[in-house]
């Protein structure tokens, strides 16, 4: 304000407040013991409930959701495990490395982002899980870490025959031509579903209500 009273400059900034949502007060979680502890990490900041099982699907007859980060411990028992996932139950995989997945009839290609790991992924798919995202929602997420934003939120992306986009980006294909990716898949198997999750989830809950609600989305939590 002047001398007189008359404003001289302002500035604005529209504040978004999200509602938390709560998970079910029975949600079980189960995980694959593995040294990458991503799937650890994850289910303790949301306050899930979980056991870590070893090799063997039998571990995980009582739980509603498994969330694998280590395809190699999956594949040890996963004619078992996919028999789980038909009865009904949710698998989850967290953040593949690079290289080529077998899943019932689908193969799962993952390849590093061709130019640089990227800090956004697009909601615009139409899925339930993100249908009332906005354009901004996965970008530039908070790190609890280190008290500030930092890069990448995606370091790979996939690519498989009966996966239905949940999250897409873009990247490089075999013949060398960008093109669509998926950042979050989902297939239904029988009577269960599985999703492959790119995206940086473990790390980002605290601080980015859009990382909290589909994290818990995806674990189908409420």
């Amino acid at each position: 304000m002047d001398d007189d009273n008359q404003c001289i400059n302002s500035d604005e900034l529209e504040i978004e407040v999200f509602s938390r949502q709560n998970v079910k007060s029975k949600s079980i979680g189960g995980v694959l013991k593995s040294e990458r502890q991503i799937s650890v990490e994850l289910l303790d900041e949301l306050g899930i409930n979980y056991i870590q099982g070893g090799l063997s699907a039998i571990d995980f007859i009582d739980v509603e959701i498994i969330v694998v980060d280590d395809y190699g411990m999956f594949e040890a028992d996963k004619v078992a495990f996919m028999h789980l996932i038909e009865k009904g139950k949710k698998l989850v995989f967290l953040e593949f490395p690079e290289g080529n997945y077998k899943l019932d009839d689908s193969t799962i290609t993952v390849t590093n982002c061709g130019m640089l790991p990227l800090h956004f992924a697009s909601v615009k798919t139409g899925h339930s899980l993100v249908e009332d995202y906005e354009k901004n929602d996965i970008r530039f997420w908070y790190d609890k870490k280190v008290d500030y934003i930092t890069p990448p939120l995606l370091e790979r992306t996939f690519v498989s025959q009966g996966f239905v986009p949940v999250v897409t980006s873009g990247n490089i294909n075999s013949e060398g031509q960008w093109d669509d990716a998926l950042a979050i898949g989902e297939k239904e198997v029988g009577k269960g579903k599985v999703y492959v999750c790119q995206l940086k989830l473990a790390g980002r809950i605290e601080g980015n209500p859009t990382a909290e609600a589909l994290a818990k989305r995806l674990l189908g939590l409420f």
